[in-house]
């Protein structure tokens, strides 16, 4: 089979994939253009349950935007961002805001009524209160000493750039500098995702920042059991990162997109791939 001339790779990518190639190619493919209130009814469908989230998804994405709107950090602030952003996601939820438009939050366990939704956002509102605890207690307070608006680095998240053949996506939750060191802190993925996020991270450093992996440090946290790791980039098989990644935007250019069927009872597009 022909190699594709650009293929897409991201960490979010790849575990879709791994979870369903079908849901991937329906994630990324099927709802094209779906957003148009003239599209076909199958298209607007298949748009609006690639819309959907669910509570961890949407939790860590608070957390994300709340710890990159706090600078220089200040624990209060950050939890006052955390929270107004819960009860604003809350409130249009509830209220059907992404009836009218898909790209308002909607969450899977509300969508397909597997839950009360008083009794949801009741568990996630006290699940939100024990990360974010956990997170004003952690070594990021320390870590953070030196994050101002002179030390940020301003940029749009996520990083997009070109490896070879392949356009790839990472998203680290905050940039800055540290004296001579630039760091990366990422929220705790397993070995593989830091790895490949480690990776694509110090070739951005290099190209945008003109900075060498031997001054790129990495902190990652994790925001469900408050995990902590700090190391150097020299730690980092680069190479071996970089190729793994361009042989799995190949495996997702190239797929037929088969069904994971035992998943299917956990997947966001049930509603449209009922068989």
């Amino acid at each position: 089979m022909e190699t594709p001339r650009r293929m897409d790779w991201s960490w979010y990518r790849d575990r879709m994939f791994s979870f369903c190639p079908r849901s991937y190619m329906l994630h990324y493919e099927g709802g094209r253009g779906g957003f148009d209130l003239y599209a076909e009814r199958e298209r607007r469908l298949v748009y609006r349950l690639k819309k959907l989230s669910d509570v961890p998804r949407w939790l860590d994405e608070l957390a994300t935007d709340a710890v990159r709107g706090c600078v220089p950090w200040r624990g209060r602030q950050f939890r006052h961002e955390l929270f107004r952003q819960f009860e604003n996601g809350r409130s249009r939820a509830l209220a059907g805001d992404w009836i009218d438009d898909p790209a308002f939050l909607n969450l899977s366990e509300l969508y397909y009524q597997e839950c009360d939704p008083e009794a949801l956002f009741a568990g996630a509102y006290e699940e939100l209160r024990r990360r974010a605890k956990l997170l004003e207690n952690s070594p990021l307070k320390n870590l953070f000493a030196d994050l101002n608006e002179l030390t940020l680095v301003k940029t749009e998240y996520p990083l997009m750039m070109d490896v070879n053949a392949v356009r790839v996506w990472t998203a680290p939750v905050q940039v800055w500098h540290s004296g001579n060191t630039l760091f990366f802190l990422n929220w705790m993925k397993s070995a593989e995702g830091m790895s490949c996020a480690g990776a694509l991270q110090c070739v951005w450093a290099m190209r945008h920042l003109k900075i060498p992996p031997d001054r790129v440090y990495f902190a990652a946290y994790g925001f469900t059991d408050g995990a902590y790791r700090e190391y150097p980039a020299k730690e980092l098989d680069i190479s071996p990162a970089l190729a793994w990644i361009e042989q799995r935007a190949l495996e997702f250019a190239t797929s037929d997109y088969p069904s994971r069927t035992e998943n299917c009872p956990h997947c966001r597009f049930r509603e449209y791939c009922r068989d």
